[in-house]
């Protein structure tokens, strides 16, 4: 169990498992883990950060924290850091609304070759809105959810990853094919509750 919870991989087993089904997922992640050699000649990844912001009910306030996370990012200028706002509500996001832009991210078009998703369509894609803030927002569409593919969701994160220090993810409530990869991915999850008792 140790070594299990030292591996940088991880799986996720439904339950009910047996002890046979525990024992080949882990056994998979052992024979996976890099040697320590190949650990060390390994390159640094890009020190970017990911934090997905989201409500537990709607209307909690997620894109206004989102929104004011990214400007406070932006606003302090520390060593010419960029960040991206990522308004993942495909359907009906509010961030461009917010801050008087226009939503530019046409990511239905782009699911059809994720793969060609790079540095050069995240340009095309993003809004400027501010000094190092970009924004990423889809034009609202009911069926925005439906016309995106998981592999775009995710491709689309990697690159801004690769690109941006700070990328912010403003996700979307109810749950979507892509939501536990883009958590899994992300480096801090701040869930906004309900304001109530």
């Amino acid at each position: 169990v140790r070594a299990l919870l030292k591996l940088q991989r991880s799986d996720v087993l439904e339950t009910p498992f047996t002890a046979s089904d525990l024992g080949r997922a882990a056994t998979v992640l052992i024979e996976a883990a890099p040697t320590p050699a190949a650990a060390a000649a390994s390159t640094q990844p890009h020190p970017s950060h990911c934090w997905v912001v989201t409500g537990a009910v709607g209307g909690s306030g997620a894109t206004t924290i989102s929104i004011e996370l990214a400007t406070y990012l932006a606003d302090r200028k520390k060593k010419g850091e960029r960040v991206a706002l990522i308004d993942l509500n495909l359907a009906d996001g509010q961030a461009c609304a917010y801050l008087g832009s226009s939503a530019n991210m046409h990511l239905g078009d782009a699911s059809v070759s994720p793969e060609r998703i790079d540095p050069a369509l995240l340009d095309i894609f993003a809004v400027k809105v501010e000094g190092s803030l970009d924004l990423f927002a889809a034009p609202r569409d009911p069926r925005g959810f439906e016309q995106v593919s998981p592999e775009a969701v995710c491709r689309l994160l990697e690159v801004a990853c690769d690109v941006y220090d700070w990328v912010i993810v403003d996700m979307p409530r109810l749950r979507q094919p892509w939501t536990l990869d883009v958590l899994g991915g992300a480096d801090e999850v701040i869930v906004i509750s309900e304001l109530t008792v």
